[in-house]
């Protein structure tokens, strides 16, 4: 495989990997063309924009924040729809242009399908009382994170809108299992 040139290439942790079809959103949203490189993993796709393979990695917040800090790496922007508290004068991917991009990660909790709803109901009340307690939301903040307490009717909407986004994304892209 040719060298891509300078900044136009993006590493990823793999084809299909969440930080490749963050890429091939912001592609999509922007319209620049960019060569995708993939990595076998996170690690050696940020270890490729240190020793400058690439030009950009599209991360989680938890896993680069320690490079913006002690590595030096310059973040661009931020892809949740409000700035992070970590990094508040980043802007958002919104702020800087590029139209409806929201990538979030997230972690939710889900149970069978046939769970009672007063079951589901209780699990859900408890889930949210816990993250709404100090030393939760603390824990989450050292890892660059925060909760969102939700139904679980809400989570599954939330749910029912990412499965649509990426498979949109997916589709657009060409992106095939290999």
């Amino acid at each position: 495989m040719p060298r891509p040139t300078p900044a136009s290439s993006l590493g990823s942790a793999g084809i299909g990997n969440a930080t490749h079809l963050a890429a091939e959103l912001f592609k999509q949203r922007t319209g620049v063309d960019i060569i995708h490189v993939p990595y076998k993993g996170g690690v050696r796709a940020v270890t490729g924009v240190m020793a400058e393979q690439v030009q950009m990695f599209f991360g989680d917040i938890g896993g680069v924040l320690p490079l913006i800090a002690r590595a030096g790496c310059g973040p661009l922007a931020i892809s949740s729809e409000t700035r992070s508290a970590d990094l508040p004068a980043l802007p958002t991917m919104i702020e800087s242009g590029v139209p409806g991009y929201v990538v979030l990660t997230y972690t939710g909790v889900v149970a069978p399908a046939a769970t009672p709803p007063e079951i589901v109901q209780k699990l859900n009340a408890a889930l949210n009382a816990s993250l709404r307690m100090p030393e939760a939301a603390a824990a989450l903040r050292r890892i660059g994170a925060e909760s969102v307490p939700s139904s679980a009717q809400d989570f599954a909407a939330f749910l029912a809108g990412e499965r649509d986004k990426w498979r949109e994304v997916v589709r657009l892209s060409g992106i095939k299992i290999e």
